[in-house]
This record gives C-alpha cells, sequence and structure tokens, in this order.
C-alpha cells in the first residue's frame, strides 16, 4: 500500500490522536493493538514483520475493496503519550469518537483484544455511526495477566518486551536481526508506563453487559491455537451479541488468514448510502442527531448518548429545521429515510 498521508484530531479531553485514511468504498476502522505506531508503519524501508506482525498481506487485500482508516491510540504511536492516573477505558472510546467525527457516513469496526472492547462501546453509545462490527481475539474479558507477566512490566520493561514478542510471535521463525528490530520498534511505539495504563484497563474490562445491547451486525472469529483469547471467549461474545457470525479460523492461523471471511461478511451487509445523499449543509454531527431523532430517540436520550447536553441538542435539532425546512420530528424521521440515514 502506498503510504498514506497522517492526519491529526484532537479528543474532547485534549489529546492529539494521529490518523491515516487510506482506499475508497465503506469505511472499514481497522483498529489499534497495544504496540503500534504509524509512524513506523510509514516510515521507508520499515519491514512489515516488524511494525505490523505480519498483518500486512490482509490489509493489502482489504484496501482493494473498502476505505481503511487507521489511528493510534493516546499513549502510543505518534498520538499524545503521558496518561494520567485517571485512565480509564472511556478515553479510547473518546479517540475513536474523535476520529470518526472526521470520517463521513457510517463506518464498519474492526478490532482484537482490548480494541474489540472499544468498538462494543462505541457501538453502543453511537449506533448511527456503525455499520457492523468485526471482532477477533476476543473475549468478555480479556485475561491479559494470563498470559502476559504484568509484573514483569513493572519491573524489567526490556524483558519483557523480549517475552512479549516471543508470545506474539510464537508460531513464526525470525532471525536474530528481525528480532532485534521488532523489539526496538515495540519499545519505540509506546512507554512502560503509558503500557501499564493500557495494561490495566484491559484487565479489568468486560462486555459482558454491554454485547446484548449492541443494534449492528457482527463477525466473531476465533483461532484454535490463542494464547490470549481460547475459543471458547470468543464463541460467548458470539452468543451474547443479538445478530453475530462465528468463524472459527484453521489452528494457529495468523491474521493474514482473515481476510477472506472478512471480505464475504461484508458482502453480506446491506448497501451503504453515500454520505453525499444529504445536501442540506448538515454538519456530522446535525446527522448523527438527526439519525437517533429518526430512530424515535429523546432530546434526553440523544445527550446521554453524545454526551453533550440536553441544550445541546435543542440546538442541533432546531439548526436541522432550519436548514432542511422541516417543522416536526415525524418530518425528520422521513427526510432521514429519504437520504439514506435511517
Amino acid at each position: 500500500m502506498n503510504a498514506p498521508s497522517i492526519q491529526y484530531v484532537t479528543t474532547r479531553d485534549g489529546y492529539k490522536i494521529a490518523y491515516t485514511v487510506e482506499g475508497s468504498g465503506p469505511t472499514l476502522v481497522y483498529m489499534p493493538f497495544s504496540m503500534q505506531s504509524l509512524g513506523l508503519l510509514y516510515s521507508p524501508g520499515s519491514p512489515d514483520r516488524t511494525t505490523e506482525w505480519g498483518q500486512a498481506p490482509q490489509l493489502a487485500r482489504l484496501a482493494n475493496h473498502v476505505r481503511i482508516v487507521r489511528y493510534d491510540t493516546r499513549g502510543q504511536g505518534i498520538s499524545t503519550r503521558g496518561l494520567d492516573e485517571n485512565h480509564c477505558l472511556d478515553a479510547y472510546v473518546w479517540d475513536l469518537e474523535a476520529v470518526l467525527d472526521q470520517v463521513p457516513g457510517r463506518a464498519v469496526l474492526m478490532g482484537g483484544n482490548l480494541s474489540s472492547h472499544i468498538a462494543v462501546h462505541y457501538a453502543v453509545r453511537h449506533p448511527e455511526r456503525v455499520r457492523a462490527l468485526i471482532l477477533y481475539r476476543t473475549g468478555v474479558t480479556l485475561g491479559l495477566a494470563a498470559v502476559f507477566n504484568l509484573g514483569l512490566a513493572e519491573n524489567d520493561w526490556d524483558l519483557f518486551v523480549h517475552s512479549l514478542l516471543g508470545v506474539v510471535q510464537a508460531n513464526e521463525r525470525i532471525s536474530p536481526e528481525e528480532r532485534r528490530r521488532a523489539v526496538a520498534a515495540m519499545k519505540d511505539s509506546v512507554n512502560q508506563a503509558d503500557w501499564l495504563h493500557y495494561a490495566r484497563v484491559a484487565e479489568t474490562s468486560s462486555i459482558e453487559d454491554v454485547l446484548p445491547q449492541v443494534q449492528v451486525p457482527a463477525l466473531v472469529m476465533a483461532t484454535g491455537g490463542n494464547l490470549t483469547i481460547p475459543r471458547e471467549g470468543a464463541s460467548r461474545v458470539a452468543s451474547l451479541l443479538p445478530s453475530a457470525q462465528f468463524v472459527l479460523l484453521d489452528g494457529a492461523a495468523a491474521l493474514v488468514a482473515t481476510a477472506q471471511p472478512v471480505l464475504d461478511f461484508l458482502a453480506t451487509l446491506p448497501e451503504e448510502q453515500p454520505a453525499t445523499a444529504v445536501s442540506s449543509g448538515l454538519s456530522q454531527r446535525e446527522i448523527q442527531v438527526l439519525r437517533l431523532v429518526a430512530m424515535g430517540v429523546s432530546n434526553q436520550q440523544i445527550a446521554d448518548q453524545l454526551v453533550i447536553t440536553r441544550n445541546t441538542v435543542r440546538r442541533h435539532v432546531s439548526n436541522i429545521f432550519d436548514k432542511t425546512g422541516l417543522t416536526n420530528r415525524t418530518e425528520a424521521a422521513g427526510y432521514a429515510r429519504d437520504h439514506g440515514l435511517a
């Protein structure tokens, strides 16, 4: 893939998030792992194995069919570093929220490990912005401490990174030089303090109560040889989702094997209406509000979902009516249907 330009957006709490957009077609957000950096990924001469742990072939296939959005979450890569003591899972949801506010239309969210939990929470809070979920290496809980020695991460960061590389590349043979470069890339992508904040959020995260609230179709993928999330955990995630497909990949297949199941799943989704269907000058936030109005959601419920005040919702609704010439919520629902927003 040709290197796209790296852009920045600011979250509601002031963090700068780096993101890229490449390709054309329906939007797929390929969400970040815990040690990723767009700066390394798109540096000239960076080996795929070092920066992507073998995922580049999958992305190359997907990029032929979809618009891929990638980003470095806070504390990682070339986004703002330095997480505070009040760090929590909501902060990662805000990162995704800020990025998607820059992308028109609805998106398919594809995430693994903690990013799969972030995707689920975002989909419940912003159902009007999500077309579908693709979840892999996921469970109701993540059981991070069962595989990764968090005590070692606190006491000997260098040794921990070497051991972590051994876990993620357990089925690959790499040369000493490749190992050296991979370790350097991992250490460059995140520092010890920020990774520990990430790990503590992951270790306490559970989506058991949230999964039944998801309103969009989902694909859940698992491998028989995954060290961190047993396939039974992924199967439970699929069982709790109202509308989900479950795919068990062969053995300990690497992520390069997931492109075809993803493409097959995307082909089953209803055709997405282009974002240009609305021509009345509505902002992205006004489109979000209009979609929720069309769903019969009250102003207070909209305020709760979008984490804004009720007065702000009233202002958005008034702006929608002024720009479209509508006079009530029933007309707004019809307008949303006619323009592919409901």
